[in-house]
């Protein structure tokens, strides 16, 4: 469900972003459950962006919104945070796919997105990121922070792609810091540093 709809009434314009988050959520749900029926609808919701007229393939980024009932685009800017649920949405989905082909369909998208987010929405004069830019990189709305844009979804992805790049890609341990606050008693504390099953992750003394 995308709260768009419901402001514009019956209107099927849809921000694509939510769409792809939802694929991520679902790929997240997979990893910590082992339900397959997760791992099938983050598949086809990926799908349905990646082959229905939700993705630029040109710059390999998602396109903003489009009309899922006509196939119409309805806006075709780069907006930072969408492109940030292509990169962890791609890499969790290619974890989790079964099939060689998808996998690297869904791999391709995720390291296509990365590479327009790093060459294109960090400032690197400025600092932060930008909220919007054209399809070939050009900064639109040069905004770090309004009503509807903060650093946390650029916070997050960086995050994720690390977590990501590392356990899931590459394979390799990662250095995280935790701050616990002491007490007088013993303590049993969960570390969840990403969705992957508890039986997966060890901590390395």
């Amino acid at each position: 469900y995308d709260a768009n709809w419901a402001i514009a009434g019956d209107s099927p314009v849809s921000q694509i972003g939510h769409l792809i988050k939802a694929s991520w959520i679902l790929a997240r749900a997979y990893l910590v459950t082992n339900d397959e029926r997760y791992r099938l609808a983050a598949s086809r919701t990926l799908q349905e962006v990646l082959n229905n007229g939700g993705w630029d393939r040109a710059n390999g980024i998602p396109y903003t919104s489009v009309n899922w009932q006509t196939g119409e685009i309805t806006k075709t800017q780069a907006e930072y945070w969408q492109i940030e649920q292509a990169v962890t949405a791609g890499l969790s989905n290619w974890f989790v796919s079964g099939d060689s082909a998808e996998s690297e369909q869904f791999l391709s998208m995720a390291d296509r997105s990365l590479q327009f987010f790093t060459d294109h929405i960090i400032d690197r004069s400025n600092g932060g990121t930008f909220m919007m830019n054209t399809l070939t990189g050009a900064p639109l709305n040069t905004d770090k922070g309004n009503s509807y844009k903060a650093e946390f979804h650029s916070i997050e992805l960086f995050y994720y792609v690390y977590l990501y790049g590392n356990l899931m890609v590459q394979r390799q341990p990662v250095t995280l810091y935790y701050q616990i606050t002491p007490t007088p008693g013993e303590q049993f504390i969960t570390f969840s540093p990403l969705a992957m099953g508890n039986s997966k992750l060890k901590i390395l003394a």
